[in-house]
C-alpha cells in the first residue's frame, strides 16, 4: 500500500512528537484534537525526563527512553525548545535496585548515605545528568515546527473511531494519540486516569531535580521538586488512582508544600505562582500497535496511547517506533525532508 496522507487525533505531547516524526519522513499530516497547548496534561506535566515506575512494557520503555532522551539531549542546545540539562536525585524509605532505565541518562550513580536528607527515613537513593522541560515553551515550539513543516489542524472532538477510519476522509493511515479518551473510543478499560497534583513556585535556586519515594503502598505520596531553568520550580505531587476529578485539592496542595520544604527547607519563603492538576492516562502497558482494517472501507490504525505519567519521556522513542511501523506499510515510500 502506499501512504501519503495520515490523519493524528490528539494534540498532546504524544501526537505532536508523532506528527512531526512523520513529517521528517515525508508524509503529509493534519491533527484533529479536542485541545492544544496551553489546554492539555501535557502542559502541566511535571516534565522531567524519566520512566515512572509501573509503566510497561520494561523491555520497550528501555528502548523508548534511550532513544528519547538522546533527542532531548540534543533539543536541549536551542534555547528556544525549553529543554534544560539537569541533575536529579532520588531517594527511598528502602534498599532499591538500579532501575531498568538507568543506561538511558548520563552520569548515573548511587548516593552515599551522607549525602541523604535529614527527613523521612532515607535509607537510598541515585542521582543521575537527565532533561527536565518547560511544557508550555517545548509544545509552543513543537506547534511551531510543525505548522513550518505545511502540517494542519483542526479542534474537535472524537466521539468514534468508525468515522475517522472511513476511506472517504481522504487519509490513508490513523494513528490513535488520545491519550484518556482512549478509554471510550477504543472501548479499553485498561485505560484509567491518575489525577496528578503540583504547585509552582519562584525559588531560582533550586537549580536540581529531588525526589522522595515513600513506595510503602500504591497510594503512598511522591515528593518531587523539579527546577523549570526559568526560575520557577515545581513541587509536587499526587497520584490518586481512578479518580476522574479535575479540581485543585488545597488540603492536598498544603500538604505538597509541606512535603517539599522537609526535603528542601530553603522552600519555605518560595512565592506560590500557581496550582494545577490533571490526569494522567495510565495503562499498565503503552499499546503502540498496528491494527489492520476490518473490512475494504476502513483505514489501517496505529494506537500509541497509555503512556502514563511517561509521556514526555517515552514521547520521541513511541515517535519513532510508529514511524518504522509506517515505513514497514508503505511500499512506495515518500522521500525523507531530511
Amino acid at each position: 500500500m502506499s501512504i501519503k496522507r495520515i490523519h493524528i487525533i490528539g494534540g498532546g505531547i504524544i501526537g505532536l512528537t508523532t506528527a512531526i516524526q512523520l513529517q521528517q519522513q515525508g508524509y503529509q499530516i493534519h491533527i484533529t484534537a479536542a485541545a492544544i497547548s496551553p489546554s492539555t496534561t501535557s502542559d502541566i506535566a511535571g516534565a522531567l525526563f524519566e520512566p515512572i515506575a509501573g509503566t510497561g512494557p520494561a523491555e520497550k520503555i528501555k528502548e523508548w527512553s534511550s532513544s528519547a532522551f538522546q533527542k532531548f539531549y540534543t533539543l536541549s542546545e536551542n534555547k528556544e525548545t525549553g529543554v534544560v540539562v539537569t541533575f536529579s536525585r532520588e531517594y527511598f524509605c528502602r534498599k532499591v535496585e538500579d532501575p531498568c532505565w538507568r543506561d538511558s541518562v548520563r552520569r548515573f550513580r548511587k548516593l552515599s548515605p551522607s549525602e541523604f536528607p535529614n527527613s523521612f527515613g532515607i535509607q537510598d537513593g541515585y542521582v543521575f545528568e537527565t532533561v527536565v522541560l518547560n511544557p508550555s515553551t517545548f509544545m509552543a515550539w513543537l506547534w511551531k515546527d510543525y505548522f513550518k513543516n505545511g502540517g494542519t489542524l483542526k479542534i474537535d472532538s472524537i466521539d468514534s473511531l468508525d468515522e475517522v477510519l472511513k476511506k472517504s476522509t481522504g487519509f490513508d493511515l490513523v494513528v490513535n494519540c488520545t491519550g484518556l479518551q482512549a478509554r471510550f473510543l477504543c472501548n479499553d478499560p485498561e485505560v484509567y486516569p491518575i489525577k496528578g497534583q503540583i504547585l509552582r513556585v519562584w525559588a531560582p535556586w533550586v537549580t536540581e531535580a529531588c525526589c522522595f519515594l515513600e513506595q510503602k503502598s500504591p497510594s503512598s505520596p511522591v515528593t518531587y521538586i523539579i527546577p523549570r531553568g526559568d526560575g520557577s520550580v515545581v513541587l509536587g505531587g499526587l497520584f490518586r488512582t481512578d479518580n476522574w476529578d479535575t479540581t485543585i485539592d488545597w488540603e492536598i496542595a498544603k500538604e505538597i508544600r509541606e512535603r517539599c520544604i522537609q526535603l528542601v527547607p530553603q522552600l519555605g519563603t518560595a512565592e506560590i505562582l500557581g496550582h494545577s492538576c490533571g490526569l494522567r492516562p495510565w495503562r499498565k502497558n503503552v499499546r503502540l500497535e498496528l491494527v489492520q482494517p476490518k473490512d475494504s472501507n476502513s483505514l489501517p490504525i496505529i494506537h500509541n496511547y497509555g503512556h502514563g505519567g511517561s509521556g514526555i519521556t517515552l514521547a520521541w522513542g513511541c515517535a519513532g517506533e510508529v514511524g518504522e511501523i509506517v515505513k514497514s506499510l508503505n511500499s512506495t515510500r515518500p522521500q525523507s525532508k531530511l
